[in-house]
């Protein structure tokens, strides 16, 4: 359904660029300064200069801002104030030893071990008890599955939590989510990178999800059609009760994008985060997203939240839309960025833009128009000011 509408959203923006109205450069820039002081550019260092710094430290206050534009709302509420004076890292992929992953995370497995390159493109662990690693070459993700995985899998893969009645969000008898939290930190941490794990989100998969995920199924031939009649026949019982943790990263008390996203040449900007599926009989399940390890700090100075929002506040106040998009929130986040110079990868600290617009959809099966409420990101560089497409 998200994707559905991003594609909509996206004909939508189509159409209306199709038929932008310009207003007046002269009558945006008199209402910035109304309620922008100091920022009169898409990349205005007016909330940067040393004098500023100087004497304030902080990037902004923690107080809303709230103002409207012709193009724009922007609603956001008390955030953090951040430093003016921050890190940037050169980062590079990191390849993880498959033995140290194996003894690490999946102890339990203590049968004959196989080491092999399958394809070109990366190398392979495998035991004799159904264990796989596998690390691709370019260090742009390890994953790890025991046997038991793919009894689990073949049923987690298809149910969504809103499709089901059953709750992730308890605990399962075999072992507290705190435990689980505790588990989880020491096998990173002797993983041994360069990043701290930040927060994790974990979700309990109870004997009763299953049970009811395999009676959607059946009532919904196009998902069961992908599910195998062992899977159907299984006794599902507490045993098989499972924990899915995802944990995020952070640098400096600052979160690494986890997910990622496409640019608009299609390019992609990775996240970075760990997957685990968690039983009573131990980890049966890891996939780790672009691990990466630090290579050298880089001081920088970044931009004002007012600043940032100046050249947001340009780029929309040239379309006359009947919504207007609002800004309703703003977080700072480290992204996995290339230098443009030389392709090199940094975490640099940019500013997550959240946005909320209510657009008029029509269709051909219906007459009635309907109201859809759009939530997107604007990504700014902090380091830069450029909004990032």
């Amino acid at each position: 359904m998200e994707s559905k509408l991003k594609k909509e959203k996206e004909q939508w923006l189509v159409y209306i660029s199709k038929n932008i109205t310009r207003i007046s450069v002269w009558v945006g820039f008199f209402l910035l300064l109304l309620f922008l002081t100091g920022c009169n550019g898409k990349h205005l260092n007016s909330g940067t200069n040393a004098e500023s710094i100087k004497n304030n430290p902080k990037l902004d206050s923690d107080e809303p801002i709230k103002f409207e534009e012709s193009g724009l709302v922007v609603d956001i509420p008390a955030h953090e104030a951040y430093n003016f004076n921050q890190k940037k890292y050169q980062v590079k992929s990191i390849l993880l030893n498959l033995n140290k992953i194996k003894e690490v995370v999946f102890p339990e497995d203590i049968s004959k071990i196989t080491i092999d390159r399958p394809g070109k493109d990366g190398e392979e662990l495998t035991t004799e008890d159904g264990l796989m690693i596998y690390q691709e070459d370019n260090g742009s993700l390890i994953t790890g599955n025991t046997e038991a995985f793919y009894i689990y899998n073949e049923i987690l893969d298809f149910t969504e939590d809103n499709t089901l009645t059953t709750s992730t969000d308890g605990e399962l008898a075999f072992m507290s989510k705190e435990s689980v939290q505790k588990e989880i930190k020491e096998i990173i941490k002797k993983l041994d990178f360069s990043f701290e794990s930040g927060e994790m989100y974990i979700k309990a998969y109870t004997n009763k999800h299953f049970w009811e995920s395999i009676e959607y199924y059946k009532e919904n031939p196009d998902f069961a059609d992908f599910v195998s009649e062992e899977s159907f026949q299984r006794d599902w019982d507490i045993v098989d009760e499972v924990y899915y943790v995802q944990v995020n990263f952070q640098k400096d008390g600052i979160p690494i994008d986890p997910e990622g996203y496409s640019l608009l040449d299609e390019s992609q900007i990775y996240g970075m985060q760990m997957e685990f599926l968690l039983t009573k009989e131990g980890i049966q399940s890891f996939t780790f997203y672009s691990p990466l390890e630090k290579v050298e700090e880089v001081s920088i100075k970044i931009y004002s939240i007012q600043d940032m929002l100046s050249g947001i506040v340009e780029k929309y106040d040239n379309i006359i839309t009947d919504s207007k998009p609002s800004i309703i929130n703003a977080v700072m986040e480290y992204n996995i960025l290339p230098e443009a110079s030389n392709g090199d990868l940094y975490l640099v600290p940019v500013v997550r833009f959240e946005t909320k617009e209510v657009l008029e959809m029509h269709s051909a099966e219906s007459e009635e128009a309907q109201m859809q409420t759009i939530y997107d990101v604007i990504r700014v560089n902090a380091e830069t000011g450029r909004i990032i497409e």
